[in-house]
This record gives C-alpha cells, sequence and structure tokens, in this order.
C-alpha cells in the first residue's frame, strides 16, 4: 500500500522484502505481519521472507545479499540493528563492519535498519541517538526518529515521524501515523 505512505516513502513497493530478525522468530513475525495486513485491509499477506540473524548480522550477510538477489527484493530490514549488532554498541570494530554489511545489501534494494536508542532518549523534548558508536549514524544516509503518541489502552496506535538527519537531499517535513 505505497499509496498511503508520505511523500518521502512512495516507491514502487511491489517487490519482495527480506526481513532480517534478531530479536523474535518467524511465527511471531508473522503474526505481526498478519495483524498489518489486516489493518491495511489486504487479501493476501505481502511477500516477506523472513530470515532469523543469530548476531553478529554480518557473519550472515552473504547469505541474505544471495536472498536479495535470487528474490528480485526491493527492500531489506534489520530489526534490529540494536541486537545484530551482536557485540559492544560503542566499539568501532563493531560497528563499522556492521553497517558496511548492510549498506552492501544490493545497489537496488533500499535498506531499512531499525535501532532502539537508550531510556534517557524516551522523555519529551529529548534528541535521542542510536545507542554506541557514532559509526552507526556517520553511515546512515537518513535518520528518522519515531515516537509512540498513543495513550495506553487506545485501540490504535499513533506514531509521530520526525525526520532528523539526510545525507543526500534536504530534510523531510515530519507526519504523524495512526
Amino acid at each position: 500500500r505505497g499509496d498511503l505512505l508520505p511523500t518521502p516513502f512512495r516507491c514502487d513497493a511491489s517487490g519482495p522484502v527480506v526481513y532480517c530478525d534478531s530479536e523474535t522468530d518467524a511465527a511471531v513475525q508473522r503474526k505481526r505481519l498478519c495483524r498489518v495486513a489486516a489493518g491495511l485491509g489486504l487479501s493476501q499477506l505481502p511477500n516477506v521472507r523472513y530470515i532469523h540473524v543469530e548476531p553478529p548480522f554480518t557473519n550472515q550477510a552473504p547469505h541474505i545479499r544471495s536472498e536479495i538477489a535470487r528474490l528480485g527484493a526491493v527492500l531489506f530490514v534489520l530489526d534490529s540493528l540494536t541486537f545484530g549488532a551482536g557485540g559492544n554498541l560503542n566499539d568501532s570494530e563493531v560497528s563499522i563492519p556492521t553497517m558496511n554489511a548492510a549498506g552492501e545489501m544490493g545497489a537496488e534494494c533500499t535498506k531499512l535498519l531499525i535501532a532502539h536508542h537508550g531510556k534517557a532518549g524516551r522523555g519529551d523534548g529529548a534528541t535521542p541517538s542510536v545507542i554506541g558508536s557514532a559509526a552507526f549514524e556517520f553511515k546512515a544516509r537518513n535518520l528518522w526518529l519515531i515516537r509512540v503518541e498513543s495513550e495506553e489502552g487506545l485501540p490504535y496506535l499513533t506514531q509521530a515521524w520526525k525526520h532528523r538527519y539526510a545525507s543526500d537531499s534536504g530534510l523531510q517535513k515530519g507526519f504523524g501515523l495512526r
């Protein structure tokens, strides 16, 4: 449903997705995908190839790269960078190879890396960063901060998206999603 996306995210989303996860398993992710598809009113599940990643992500990068090429994937997701790095997040010997491997997932494939920030960055007005080495952010082409704005107990999730960094274009206007 690329038509539902705000302008900076509109693209041809008709190809397969490779989703790499270090936190859960295929059954959990399938359940989440079913809920998202139902919420979007999709008649069938999107073409998502799930790969469980045992950290560090860099050990499985060649296999993931070959899957992306084999499928002709248009999107690669690493969920999450925080866990997938598999080491001391303050160490450039962890962050640089991780970001280089993510960047090599195919020239025609968009890369989405999800990262958690520390508790100190969760307060109103805070400007959180990816935990650890600045190399995680230096290699990124764009950084978006996503905050959950919903009140507890509501039957929906409201998010606020703020574009914090762009290396090769201007910043996009922030937006909200429900």
